[in-house]
């Protein structure tokens, strides 16, 4: 309602933003210092940034955890895990892995290595972290609602894990540039500038625009 616009908060203590990761109720800010910044849903402790986290270069926000990646390759993580990892519920990390960036899902997480390839952790009882031989290294990763998909290094996408909603039946074609998946449906770019949509289209997520062009990056919610 233009008459009665909503509130929007504004958090406090932010200062020279580079990154923000946002899920479920909570959200994360990375300052340009390595400070992270954490509000919202905090019933796992997923908004309570440890005192001690060192520096971050890389943030990503799970359903009820966090994540943060420091400059020698480590992660930090801090809320609930779902159990799926170890057996417990602290966030799974991979312990003597150089990390360099992360991606959040709902109850797993993905993470590339220092030679490019891609791996996972948490939850993985629908094959959401197995990344396909033929798409390493990807150019591209996302995490998200029990479902993966990332961007091959020969322009082709994949999609791995969950399979409701059409989510796996990625477009084809090996000219994609940049790839972006929400909970139940993904966006493809292509070199043209022209989106091509997949999954779920219950509210009309995967009408793209018949005008829309010279596109340079999507997103997905």
């Amino acid at each position: 309602d233009p008459a009665n616009p909503p509130t929007i908060q504004v958090q406090e203590g932010i200062v020279d933003p580079v990154a923000v990761s946002a899920r479920s109720g909570h959200a994360l800010v990375l300052q340009a210092d390595g400070g992270v910044v954490a509000w919202g849903r905090n019933d796992h402790g997923q908004a309570d940034v440890p005192d001690s986290l060192p520096p971050a270069v890389a943030i990503a926000a799970m359903d009820t955890g966090s994540l943060a990646v420091h400059a020698d390759g480590s992660v930090t993580g801090w809320g609930l895990n779902f159990n799926c990892g170890v057996g417990t519920g602290s966030i799974d990390v991979p312990l003597g892995v150089d990390i360099t960036d992360i991606s959040g899902g709902n109850v797993h997480w993905l993470y590339r290595k220092t030679d490019g390839t891609v791996a996972g952790r948490g939850c993985n009882f629908n094959g959401q972290w197995n990344v396909p031989a033929s798409a390493q290294p990807p150019v591209d990763f996302e995490a998200n609602e029990s479902w993966s998909c990332v961007l091959a290094p020969d322009g082709t996408i994949s999609a791995f894990g969950y399979a409701g909603f059409g989510r796996l039946n990625t477009p084809s074609g090996n000219d994609f540039i940049d790839i972006a998946c929400g909970s139940y449906s993904g966006l493809g770019l292509r070199s043209n500038g022209t989106i091509v949509a997949w999954g779920d289209n219950g509210t009309g997520q995967g009408n793209v625009p018949s005008s829309l062009e010279n596109v340079i990056a999507v997103e997905a919610g």
